[in-house]
């Protein structure tokens, strides 16, 4: 069954007020609380997690890269607590306790402002890494086969496992969601995350095919943490953006998994 994640307006459309982390924790409650299941993923994140649901505006970087317009991610250590920047509004501040850290979201005035706040704190030695939310496509090579079209009366895969506790390795896998009833994920151990911050549906091709290929006779008791990260985009093939990506290690990491897969390709970030 497709649904698609009604759209909760960006508290950054209305306000030019930075949002404090007690007031943007509580909202991302609220945002995660009030969407339901999208195509393919079985649990929305909420809390301290939950990127802030707002539609995607393409921009671009110096180099011509694609990147969410106006905007900055950073990432600070333990002991850089301060998040006010000259010129930039923050949008949301995410606790990273497994990666160590606090990721922050900030939006400029405009292109020009993003530009010259970066190039001003990636000079800054003791400062926070601070890049552009770049966009990201899935790897070509990692999944070159179509995915198995689901059988008439498949039984969809366990959609939240216990981490360990079928007794097989924990993978965690950061790609596009699954569709559940592909015949591959019949007794498969399998938990899904959206850390998607765009509205509507998303797409499940690309994460199916490596999701599948990951459960091969060897690994047949293993348990994969699906970390959604890509949403559609009309008339282009499906994009992540850094922000997502970070939500979604730091997701996965909580789990403790043996290994990690990311089937992803783009430019470098300093994030």
């Amino acid at each position: 069954v497709e649904q698609a994640v009604e759209p909760v307006r960006d508290p950054a459309e209305t306000s030019v007020g930075t949002i404090l982390d007690t007031v943007d924790t509580t909202a991302g409650d609220a945002i995660g609380a009030a969407l339901p299941a999208v195509d393919g993923v079985t649990d929305r994140v909420a809390g301290t997690l939950a990127p802030v649901v707002r539609a995607f505006v393409a921009g671009v970087d110096p180099l011509d890269q694609i990147i969410e317009r106006n905007t900055l991610v950073m990432l600070y250590t333990d002991g850089q607590a301060k998040f006010d920047v000259p010129g930039l509004e923050i949008r949301s501040v995410r606790p990273l306790d497994a990666l160590g850290g606090t990721l922050v979201i900030y939006v400029a005035a405009s292109p020009a402002d993003m530009v010259a706040a970066r190039e001003r704190l990636v000079a800054e030695p003791s400062g926070p890494a601070a890049d552009f939310n770049h966009l990201y496509e899935p790897a070509a090579s990692s999944a070159t086969a179509p995915a198995a079209e689901p059988q008439p009366g498949a039984q969809p895969a366990s959609s939240a496992p216990d981490a360990g506790s079928a007794g097989g390795p924990v993978i965690g896998m950061i790609d596009s969601a699954v569709a559940m009833d592909h015949p591959a994920f019949r007794d498969a151990a399998i938990r899904t995350a959206d850390f998607v911050a765009q509205p509507g549906t998303r797409p499940t091709e690309h994460g199916t095919a490596v999701a599948s290929r990951l459960l091969t006779p060897v690994a047949e008791r293993a348990q994969i943490l699906v970390a959604s990260v890509f949403f559609s985009r009309e008339g282009h093939g499906p994009g992540a953006t850094a922000e997502s990506v970070v939500l979604a290690l730091e997701w996965v990491a909580r789990q403790h998994p043996d290994a990690v897969n990311i089937s992803l390709a783009g430019p470098p970030n300093h994030v």
